[in-house]
C-alpha cells in the first residue's frame, strides 16, 4: 500500500490534551526566548567586559595618581601590569593589592593581604553591562570600585 491511497482520519482532540498541548506550546515558546535572552546578554558581556575593565583599571590609576598628588609624595604605586591584571603597592609596606579580570567568568577578583572579593560583570534589563556588587546585584561604577580597593589597601576602611 502506498502512502498516497491511505486517507488521514481526523480523530477530535480531548479537552484535556487541547488544554494540555497549548501549556506545552507556551511553556516551550517562554523557555526559547528565555534562552534567547540569556544569549544575547552573555554576547553583551564578552562584547563590553573588556571595557568595564580597562575603565576599572583607569580609575584606579587616577586614583592612585590623585592620592599622590595631594600627600606631596608617593603614597601607592600603580603597577602596569598585563591588560587582564592591576597591581598597587603600599609604598614603605609589604601590603599590595591584586585584581584580575577573568573575560571568560566576567568576573573581576582581588586580593590584598587576608581579604579577597570579586564582582560580577552584569547585563541590566535596558542592556548596560556594569560590574555590580555580589550580593546585591547592583552595578557599581569604576570609580567606586576603584576606591573600594584603594581603601582596602591603606586600610582606610571604617
Amino acid at each position: 500500500m502506498s502512502w498516497q491511497n491511505v486517507r488521514r482520519i481526523i480523530v477530535p482532540m480531548s479537552e484535556w490534551s487541547r488544554k494540555t498541548s497549548a501549556k506545552l506550546k507556551a511553556r516551550a515558546s517562554a523557555q526559547a526566548i528565555r534562552d534567547e535572552k540569556f544569549v544575547e546578554l552573555q554576547r553583551l558581556k564578552r562584547a563590553n567586559g573588556d571595557a568595564k575593565w580597562l575603565e576599572v583599571r583607569e580609575a584606579v590609576e587616577a586614583e592612585c595618581s590623585d592620592l599622590n598628588a595631594d600627600m606631596g609624595e608617593q603614597i601607592v604605586k600603580f603597577n602596569m601590569a598585563p591588560m587582564d591584571r592591576l597591581q598597587v603597592w603600599k609604598v614603605g609596606t609589604d601590603r599590595t593589592l591584586h585584581a584580575e579580570f577573568h573575560s571568560d567568568t566576567h568576573q573581576l577578583q582581588w586580593e590584598c593581604g587576608k581579604r579577597k572579593g570579586h564582582w560580577n560583570l552584569i547585563t541590566t534589563e535596558n542592556g548596560v553591562v556594569s560590574f555590580a556588587r555580589v550580593q546585591e546585584d547592583a552595578p557599581i561604577a569604576a570609580k567606586e570600585i576603584a576606591a573600594q580597593l584603594l581603601d582596602i589597601l591603606l586600610e582606610t576602611t571604617v
